[in-house]
Formats: structure tokens, sequence, C-alpha cells
């Protein structure tokens, strides 16, 4: 998230020279004392905000082992004896109110973002905290992970002195932060993995490429994150345009070097500023990587190069050390995690299985096919409840299909929480049949007008999280 220029000071800092002389804005305080934690490292201090003390020490860690990277990719350094400060909240109720206390009520549903004039970053742990959660991932959410990285590059940027920083544009700023958190987070992957929040990325762009709403150099250029809608595509995209420059190891490092030292506009209004700084940037990006046409060329080539075998939807996925796929949903919604590869033909059956966590009301493993159209999706899925119930849903054009919904009822012990679940859902002849422990527990006609013989396959969870292994598509037999 882009740093934020937060109420009065606002006006102050678009005339500020350098950020070192940018005035301060006190941390709100929205929790007792008795509520917050704090740990510090050599790099860095994390202040939790309702989170235990495992919690605030698992951020401290992710913080203290991206530090290298952070030395490594980027050129600027804070003060000596400066550390990054980064604050932690259990939940977006308590971040929300930091964010509306600090004057940046446009930010209190953002869930991570950095703040201009205290220069410190507000991170929500996500998709979820819980402790079933926390003791998968090593007592951290890999989403979690990547926000940290990813507002900790806004940090280092905002306290190492870079004149013209509130300037940037967002494509290289945001890029930026999204490349180097994908890289925090690809050093802790298993043996063979990619993780899915990084090849969903990949997947968002690839797909606008193929979909012929790819977003040129010509718009990405002068595109503001906030601008945008929706802001998830233009993140994917800034980050994968990041990536290619940064594969010229020398010219990047050319890049950042030119950028820093870039002189400022004349004093003004900070939005018409922006406007010729983007401009006097693009032709920065010409000078050292060439031509922009020829460049964008360059981009779409590696962007079809890209094979991702993941993407997600709505989030969060992600690998377990032990090769198990952990699925797990922001508060009240849902999350999925979808093959890219297509079904085998002739009808298929999905297997695995899966192990529902104590998390929300839901506690509900979904099986996802049909899938298609990632930028107007459409579904079925069966919902396999705690409560005991197995429901079959369709989605399609922004709303749930109701009249296609079928239910049955089952015994709550067949999906209890912390149960491992052995399920095959035969998906052919234009029906949904689902056995459990080899025995059938639904068979179903599939809603008209969605592909089941090529659609995509995954899984999901809603309002909760499950495990999974790696789900498997085989021919039916």
């Amino acid at each position: 998230m882009r740093l934020a220029l937060v109420g009065a000071a606002a006006a102050l800092l678009a005339a500020a020279v350098a950020l070192g002389g940018a005035p301060g804005l006190a941390y709100p305080r929205v929790a007792s004392a008795a509520e917050e934690r704090s740990a510090e490292g050599p790099t860095c201090r994390v202040v939790g905000h309702d989170v235990s003390e495992p919690g605030v020490a698992a951020c401290r860690d992710a913080l203290e082992a991206a530090a290298p990277l952070l030395a490594d990719l980027l050129p600027w350094r804070v003060p000596a004896g400066t550390r990054l400060v980064v604050h932690v909240y259990g939940d977006l109720d308590a971040y929300a109110a930091a964010m509306r206390a600090a004057g940046a009520p446009e930010l209190a549903d953002n869930w991570a973002a950095t703040l201009y004039a205290s220069r410190e970053s507000h991170v929500v742990l996500q998709p979820r905290g819980g402790p079933a959660i926390r003791a998968l991932t090593g007592g951290l959410p890999e989403y979690t992970r990547w926000q940290l990285v990813h507002e900790a590059v806004h940090q280092v940027l905002a306290r190492s002195g870079v004149p013209t920083y509130d300037l940037w544009p967002g494509w290289l700023e945001e890029g930026l932060c999204e490349e180097v958190a994908a890289r925090a987070v690809a050093a802790r992957q298993p043996a063979g993995r990619v993780a899915v929040a990084d090849a969903d990325r990949r997947h968002l762009v690839k797909d606008a490429l193929a979909r012929g709403r790819l977003v040129g150099l010509e718009r990405l250029l002068h595109t503001r994150v906030q601008a945008f809608d929706p802001e998830r595509l233009a993140y994917a995209h800034m980050a994968s345009f990041v990536r290619f420059l940064a594969t010229d190891a020398a010219r990047f490092r050319a890049l950042l070097a030119k950028a820093t030292a870039m002189p400022a506009p004349p004093p003004g209004v900070r939005a018409r500023r922006q406007v010729v700084f983007e401009r006097d940037f693009a032709r920065l990006l010409v000078d050292v990587f060439g031509p922009l046409d020829a460049l964008e060329a360059r981009w779409r080539a590696a962007i079809e190069r890209e094979a991702p075998r993941w993407f997600e939807p709505s989030r969060s996925s992600q690998w377990l050390p032990d090769g198990r796929l952990l699925v797990a949903s922001f508060p009240g919604g849902s999350a999925q995690c979808i093959a890219t590869a297509p079904p085998p033909a002739g009808g298929y059956v999905l297997e695995g299985t899966f192990r529902l966590l104590a998390a929300g009301d839901g506690a509900q493993a979904d099986l996802i096919v049909a899938y298609a159209q990632r930028d107007d999706a459409r579904f079925v899925k069966l919902a396999l409840g705690a409560k005991g119930y197995v429901t079959m849903l369709a989605y399609a054009a922004g709303h749930w299909q109701e009249r296609y919904r079928v239910s049955v009822e089952v015994p709550p012990a067949t999906f209890a929480v912390g149960t491992d679940v052995a399920f095959a859902l035969t998906v052919a002849d234009g029906r949904l049949r689902l056995a459990v422990g080899g025995r059938t527990l639904f068979d179903a006609e599939a809603p008209p007008g969605f592909d089941l013989a090529t659609g995509g396959y995954g899984v999901g969870a809603w309002d909760g999280a499950a495990v999974f292994d790696e789900p498997r598509a085989t021919p039916r037999r």
C-alpha cells in the first residue's frame, strides 16, 4: 500500500525538500498497555495490538529474516541506529481505528498501510491469525509475511531520505514493494513450489494479456493504484513489470540510482507535480531501458513465458512445509485456489483429503469445478460443512444462482473440525457425485450453462480454513 499523506500534514509535506524534514505525526494509541506488546530486533521494532507475544515475535523474526534481502535489492539505507517500526493488529477493527485516528480513514479497510508523516507501517494479521493457523505456518501466515515485507520497503524509502519519494510513480514504488515481498516469501517455499500469492499475480497478468486487457506501458506508467479498479490488477501489473526490469540487474540498479537523483518539479499542487514527475520518470525509463514500444514487446514476451500452476480468485492460500495446501479465508469471506491446467477430458475425479480447522462460523470446505472467466467468474461448488451438509451452489454474473442450490444433510461428524476427510468428486455426464470414505453422499445433475468438461477445478474454504493434500484431477474410472 502506498504511503499515505494524512490530514493537514499533506500540504506541508508537499513542499518538503526531503523526507527527513517532514513533520512527524504521533501514533494514535488505540489499545491499552495491557493489549500492546512489542519485540525488537537489530533492524526493526514490532508493536502488537491485541496480538499474542509469539505472534509479535514471529512478525519481528519475519522482518529480520528479510533484512539481508532488503539490503541486497535496495540501494537505500536508513540512518544508523534507526529501526523500522511496524504496528500489527489482531483484527481489522483495531487497525481501522488507528487509520481514522491518524487522519487516513480512506485506508481503514486496506489491511495494510504505511503512513508518510509518521514513517511507520500498520498491518493486520491476515487472512486470520487463529492458533491453528499459526501452528501450521510457523507462527505467521504467509500473506501477513508478504504484507510486512511490502510495507518495509515503503518504510526504507521513506526513512532513507529520497527527496522526491512522495512523487514517485506507482508502478515503480508498488512494483518494487511487491517484488521484494515475493522474493522474501519465495525463500520459504517447499522444494519445487511457487507461492500461491506469487503465482496468482503472474496469472492475473497473463490472463489479462490473453484476453486483450493488458495494462500496457502507455497506461501503466501513469497509473495510481488508488485510482484503479480493481486495485489487485494494478498491483499485479506493477509487480510483473518491475520483475521483468529487474532481470537486467545492471540497468535496474542504474534506474534506481537515477530515480534517487531526479530533481523535484517546481513547487505547486502535489497532484500536478506528480503528473509532471511521472512524465519525467517515463523519459528516464527510456534513457535506461530504451524505447517503450520495444520494451513493452519484451515484457509481453516474458509474460507469455510464465506458467503459473495455481491462482487464487479470493485469498489466501499457501503451501505448508509438508507439501499440503492451507486455504484460509478472510473473516466472513471465502478463499479459493484454482488449478490453471484443464481437467482430464471425458470426465474426471477430483480427489484428495482435507481437514477443517476451527475458525469462523462456517467451518466449511469447498470443492470447485467448472471455473471460468476470472474477470467475471462462473463456477459450481460443493460446500462441505462441519454442521452437517453438502450443498451445491452455482455462481455467475456476479450473483449466487439460488435456483440451482441442492443441499443434503449428513451426520455432523462427517466433516468434523480436525478430522481427515478423504473425498472423491466425480464430474461426468452432466452430474456431480461426491463420495466420502468410499460412500456416496451426494449425486445431482449439475446446473446448465457451466463448462464442466474444461472449466477449472480447485478447492476453497468459507469463513474459516481447511488444509488439503494437493488436489488431484484424474480421469474417471
